[in-house]
């Protein structure tokens, strides 16, 4: 292959293009880590500082399903303040909703209800968040969810 000025000019960027792709990749797994650990103020810095609102993890999590499954209610507010789609789905179809019902955080449940997620969604095998907090056993997000209107 000849190596014309603008292949070269290519090659030669390839380095920086890498190296802001790793700086971005490292910023959004620290955006994940402070959503799942609650640290608001780390998160609001991130976002701030551009770092993708939907950044994701290898199954596909987002911050706000991070926050959401480890019940951590105001950095799930500032997340969806700041615009983290609600019905955002991982890998396997979970929804913030689903992961929060399957982990028994009623406040969060709440919270994602009070700002419109999808109630009757369904993941990959057809089950909602209902079903899911059936499984686990965690009344409270059952009884808030049929509340809510929620169907098996």
């Amino acid at each position: 292959m000849k190596k014309t000025p603008a292949l070269i000019m290519i090659l030669a960027m390839m380095p920086a293009a890498a190296a802001v792709l790793s700086a971005n990749d490292a910023l959004d797994e620290e955006l994940l880590s402070a959503a799942m650990t609650g640290d608001s103020a780390l998160v609001e810095t991130l976002l701030d500082q551009g770092t993708d609102i939907e950044a994701r993890d290898d199954d596909g999590y987002t911050a706000l399903m991070c926050a959401s499954l480890n019940g951590e209610a105001v950095v799930v507010e500032t997340l969806l303040d700041r615009g983290a789609a609600l019905e955002a789905r991982d890998d396997d179809g979970y929804t913030a909703l689903m992961w929060t019902s399957l982990k028994g955080q009623a406040a969060v449940v709440e919270t994602l209800l009070n700002r419109g997620a999808d109630i009757n969604a369904r993941d990959e095998e057809g089950n909602t968040a209902l079903d899911i907090a059936y499984d686990e056993g965690h009344r409270e997000v059952i009884n808030a969810l049929r509340t809510a209107g929620a169907v098996r």
